[in-house]
């Protein structure tokens, strides 16, 4: 391909001066353009997940600020119980099991249907896309953003109501 390069540039040296000749596999080339893709979306994903965190944090924060009589602590008992009703937006969820539970199992519902509908062309040449699955790995990482994006959102509140309460004179 060198060879070809060279023999076209002396014939047309105005246009073909300095060029050269580039041999990529098909499936580098594929691979390349599909981690681009692949990147921005988790990037994009990543900035949604931030503004919903900040839109979560900022509802928090008016409902601690317009709550604080109601949020605050008996005498003696410490900042801890309005510190735990801010963090827990003011109720426990004892159902969190079975709503991740059924989120696993739709995530993997449109997993298979999303397979089904890529033509079997880009399953043979983009890599990895047949062995796609929900693994435990995806689990623990969905897990601990879930566990991370909470405490991002339970600051503000929490922040507002430890720190110490002016008194006007």
């Amino acid at each position: 391909m060198t060879t070809l390069a060279r023999g076209i540039e002396r014939q047309y040296p105005q246009t073909n001066e300095g060029r050269g000749v580039a041999v990529v596999p098909l499936r580098e080339l594929i691979n390349n353009v599909t981690d681009r893709f692949v990147l921005t979306l988790l990037g994009a994903a990543g900035f949604v997940l931030l503004l919903a965190c900040a839109n979560v944090a900022n509802l928090q924060l008016a409902r601690a600020t317009g709550r604080q009589k109601e949020m605050g602590h008996p005498r003696g008992a410490g900042r801890g119980p309005a510190v735990h009703r801010a963090a827990t937006a003011g109720r426990e969820h004892p159902d969190w099991p079975a709503e991740r539970g059924l989120g696993l199992f739709l995530a993997s519902w449109n997993q298979e249907l999303s397979r089904s509908g890529i033509p079997p062309v880009v399953l043979r040449y983009v890599a990895g896309m047949k062995s796609i699955r929900i693994d435990a790995q995806a689990v623990v990482f969905t897990l601990l953003a879930s566990l991370a994006a909470g405490v991002l959102v339970a600051l503000p509140a929490v922040f507002h109501l430890l720190r110490p309460k002016t008194v006007a004179t």
